[in-house]
């Protein structure tokens, strides 16, 4: 599974299917430099809010994770899926699933579902792929590309200009975040400390 993109046609195909015109713009393309040769070295989720982090070294275990300011983030609240050389890997709508369907007492909330234990598995097995690059489409929607082949796809599910899609998180020069209709910095967290 590989991102191409045509620089005549400014467009992202995936595997030959064309999903989106890229967006170049400041913004963007400082995600992408900041972003790639990063490696996704922890994910967490807070009910339907999934985060993932990314820093410049290899961490071997998950477990060892502590945060650092250095650390670059993703947060979501959208469609997300991870796709690998063995197709899809984690879904977000699996969060609602737990890993037993006979379970009347499993709670989506409470990190024990069927995505948690996916999205845990491809931190573990991918911790050595670099971050490649980091392309926004037309839509709003985020892929980020790792040199294995694999794919984090944030797709918008919302016209809700007031809903926040996806952030990224930088400490030193402000998040950027993209909702239903628009991309922009904002530097309020940045600024509060």
């Amino acid at each position: 599974m590989e991102i191409r993109r045509s620089e005549d046609l400014q467009s992202v195909s995936l595997n030959g299917t064309i999903i989106g015109s890229t967006v170049d713009s400041e913004l963007t393309a400082e995600m992408n430099k900041l972003l790639t040769g990063c490696y996704l070295v922890h994910t967490y989720r807070a009910c339907n809010l999934i985060g993932l982090h990314f820093r410049r070294e290899i961490l071997e275990n998950e477990s060892d994770y502590a945060y650092s300011e250095e650390d670059l983030g993703i947060q979501a609240e959208c469609w997300l899926r991870v796709l690998t050389q063995g197709g899809l890997a984690a879904a977000a709508e699996e969060m609602y699933r737990g890993p037993d369907p006979d379970d009347e007492s499993f709670q989506w909330d409470a990190g024990k579902s069927v995505f948690d234990a996916c999205i845990h598995r491809f931190v573990r097995e991918n911790r050595r792929a670099a971050v490649r690059s980091a392309e926004m489409n037309a839509f709003g929607d985020l892929f980020v590309a790792f040199e294995n082949g694999s794919i984090i796809q944030f797709l918008i599910n919302s016209t809700d200009p007031e809903h926040e899609m996806w952030r990224f998180i930088n400490e030193k020069e402000g998040d950027i975040v993209r909702d239903a209709r628009s991309l922009q910095r904002d530097t309020s967290s940045s600024e509060d400390e």
